[in-house]
């Protein structure tokens, strides 16, 4: 007679079949949760973009020099310009940072936990776009950066140019 045959699965294959599985399931859930961390980091990147174009817009409503003198100011905002309510030209908004982001009026935006705004403005000239200029030649490069926890997401720049009418394009 001989050995009975026993139909089945061993415990050493189901113990290897599970581990099989274990990985598998592990891989799959990095693989998603790759996926959702690169989803998250880009829906990051382009509230930061808004963020940045949205002050920069703000900016470009502005004159391209202050009004109130007919000599021109340096760079930054005068003495009687605390808040960026009071900022009336393109460069009152170099050295300006927010942390919370505001809006002009000074109310914290909902919604933007955890992101800054920061500001320079620097003169430049038709010949050399890339460094400043010690002196204004009727162009100004204003760059916002904005953070999100610390970590730079976006970065905006737009160039300000006084035209014969005195006013920017």
């Amino acid at each position: 007679m001989g050995a009975a045959r026993r139909s089945g699965f061993s415990l050493v294959e189901t113990v290897i079949s599970g581990a099989v599985l274990a990985l598998l399931a592990g891989a799959v859930l990095s693989a998603t949760s790759a996926a959702v961390d690169r989803r998250q980091d880009a829906a990051i990147r382009a509230r930061g973009v808004q963020l940045a174009h949205d002050l920069l817009g703000e900016i470009r409503r502005k004159a391209y020099r202050d009004p109130e003198t007919t000599a021109a100011d340096p760079i930054g905002p005068d003495d009687d310009e605390k808040s960026r309510s009071s900022f009336n030209d393109v460069d009152d908004y170099d050295g300006h940072e927010e942390d919370p982001v505001l809006d002009s009026s000074g109310v914290e935006l909902p919604g933007f936990v955890g992101f800054a705004r920061r500001t320079r403005v620097v003169l430049i000239s038709t010949e050399d776009r890339l460094n400043p200029s010690p002196t204004d030649v009727g162009i100004k490069r204003v760059v916002v950066l904005v953070e999100y926890l610390g970590k730079p997401v976006a970065e905006v720049s737009g160039e300000f140019m006084l035209t014969t009418q005195g006013a920017w394009r």
